[in-house]
């Protein structure tokens, strides 16, 4: 959610995107460490520091505090260690060493493997992981990114088995991002380069005011199935950065949309690389000692249109989300009413762990701090509220469907009124492309259905198919 009087900081996540599991082959193989590793000049951190500071935050920017930085590092396969096995597999291995480095990201410019090939990312010391990515992790636009582990050098190792030897395969590494700020990575939990000074550049597990309300709380008891569709955005550079909503279509295809905020920058370029979290989120009620799992991840998005007019996003995650990840896809009501009842947000204020929030009131058509009727306007929070970090969050009705998604306002635990949301109904049919209205993906055979109940995603992609497959059935 946008900050009128504060900036929310980008903290970065340990997690990755859908893994295939394994370990590096290199673990158990009597091979030397990699002999190539490429060392991109020392970072200016105190430079760096300088410049965020002089850096401000617009109502109507999405703040943040930078976390790390860009390296360029455009190493391409032949430039890997490469060694030979017995059983004829191949493994190629390349570390990135970045001098001072809290954490490591990667951002693979290219990424293409055969069947049966793996690619793992791991920290020096071998104790942090990311993998096994394989061709099922491929994208359309050919890049891949991959979350940081930590210190100040990184693996990358790709495994070709005999099966896959001569068959294509394309991997190049494009730029490192260099970690300067407290990463909560495993062995630099809280670190920070000495030159930060701001604590909102901490930001992340536990750091949401303490007013917020977890999800496994009383208050959100009747939205459970709701918030297995709620994710927490993740950039290419390692930070937390919106929150969104998987979302159900009139079609039930099983089609992974999301929803946020288009200020979040889903129309931008960055918003390909995007990582979105799942079931972040405490066992209980009470905040644990320990951060929960950030496991449930998926990796790349596609845009299917946005809008500034409500401050739209929707996207598709292009990666298949596994059925153990339970994700829900949420209902929607895109209805012209002028009003609805006891709205509920459910989000990832301060790039903390999901929270609810609910206000007894009425929401009500406003312009967004202007005349007009393109948000909705929630006075008041009676518990929880929302934060930096919230927005692109979905605004659900009594019936568990998304009226908007949040676009700002100045709603803390300090101050718990004013945030707007972009409505539904103005988002639906707004211009007349595919690129700026909801209707178009939505409702692609425009029906005129504009209430959808939501489900879980599973069970209506198998629907679906099961569908299909007795219309072929009778086809022939």
């Amino acid at each position: 959610m946008l900050r009128l009087l504060s900036v929310a900081a980008a903290v970065a996540l340990t997690v990755a995107q859908v893994p295939q599991g394994g370990s590096p082959r290199s673990f158990t193989e009597a091979v030397p460490g990699p002999t190539n590793t490429e060392a991109p000049p020392k970072q200016d951190i105190a430079a760096l520091i300088a410049e965020d500071s002089s850096n401000k935050t617009r109502k109507d920017e999405v703040g943040g505090m930078r976390i790390g930085v860009l390296v360029e590092v455009n190493a391409a396969l032949a430039d890997f260690t490469t060694d030979a096995l017995a059983d004829g597999t191949t493994i190629h291995r390349l570390a990135v060493h970045s001098a001072g480095a809290l954490g490591m990201g990667v951002n693979f410019d290219k990424f293409q493997l055969p069947e049966g090939a793996q690619l793992f990312v791991y920290s020096a010391d071998k104790a942090v992981v990311r993998g096994a990515f394989t061709a099922w992790n491929h994208k359309p636009t050919g890049d891949f990114a991959v979350t940081p582990v930590p210190g100040d050098t990184l693996i990358v190792e790709v495994v070709v088995p005999a099966s896959a030897a001569g068959e294509p395969i394309t991997v190049v590494v494009g730029t490192v991002v260099h970690h300067y700020v407290g990463t909560r990575l495993t062995g630099s939990q809280g670190a920070t380069h000495p030159a930060v000074k701001d604590a909102r550049a901490r930001r992340g597990f536990g750091d949401s005011g303490s007013c917020n309300v977890n999800t496994a709380c009383p208050l959100a008891a009747k939205f459970e199935k709701e918030a297995l569709g709620i994710a927490m955005i993740l950039t290419g550079s390692g930070a937390r950065l919106c929150s969104g909503s998987m979302i159900n279509n009139v079609e039930q295809d099983g089609k992974q949309y999301f929803l946020t905020a288009d200020h979040c920058g889903a129309a931008g370029s960055g918003a390909t690389s995007w990582i979105v979290i799942f079931n972040y989120a405490t066992a209980g009620c009470a905040n644990p000692a320990t951060e929960p799992s950030t496991a449930d991840s998926a990796q790349g998005m596609r845009l299917m249109s946005a809008n500034g007019n409500s401050d739209f996003g929707l996207l598709e995650v292009v990666e298949r989300l596994p059925a153990a990840y339970n994700v829900y896809l949420n209902g929607f009501d895109a209805s012209a009413d002028n009003s609805f009842g006891e709205p509920f947000s459910l989000s990832h204020p301060s790039g903390d762990v999901r929270k609810a929030a609910s206000f007894g009131g009425m929401a009500a058509p406003s312009g967004y701090f202007n005349p007009g009727d393109t948000h909705w306007l929630i006075a008041e929070w009676d518990e929880g509220v929302t934060e930096g970090g919230s927005s692109g969050s979905p605004i659900f009705d009594t019936l568990g469907h998304i009226r908007g998604q949040l676009h700002g306002g100045y709603a803390a635990c300090d101050y718990l009124y004013v945030d707007y949301y972009g409505r539904l109904s103005k988002s639906w049919d707004f211009g007349t492309g595919n690129t700026n209205q909801l209707a178009n993906i939505l409702d692609p055979q425009r029906t005129g259905t504009r209430v959808v109940d939501g489900g879980g995603l599973s069970a209506i992609q198998a629907a679906y198919a099961a569908k299909s497959l007795n219309k072929g059935t009778i086809a022939h």
